[in-house]
């Protein structure tokens, strides 16, 4: 049994138990992140080009790191990962997927829902 003096010690004994929290809580965002990838994909069947799949892979989970007092965890979309597109940067297939669209096909821009 620790015993604890003062609040560095609490700190101290409490980083296993936070990084632990924080790693489970990234692993939700991240799946749940996934989920949403995989059924935008599912919501459209291009007809005029083939998919890379690069979006749909392009979910990030960084696992869980002390800063200072605090343990940070990162969940993000790597656009930088997504450099083959046609005419169009992986930031911006991005944005268009957070408005609903599926990129621009022969000058028209794909809806969905």
């Amino acid at each position: 049994m620790k015993t604890i003096r003062n609040m560095k010690d609490l700190e101290k004994a409490l980083q296993p138990v936070m990084i632990g929290m924080v790693d489970e809580l990234s692993e939700r965002v991240y799946q749940t992140l996934n989920y949403f990838l995989k059924e935008y994909y599912n919501s459209y069947d291009p007809k005029s080009y083939s998919r890379q799949y690069d979006f749909l892979r392009s979910a990030v989970k960084v696992e869980p790191k002390i800063k200072g007092s605090k343990v940070t965890a990162s969940v993000f979309i790597d656009t930088d990962y997504m450099d083959n597109y046609y005419n169009a940067t992986g930031y911006q297939v991005a944005s268009w997927a957070n408005q609903g669209l599926h990129g621009a096909c022969q000058g028209r821009v794909h809806r969905t829902g």
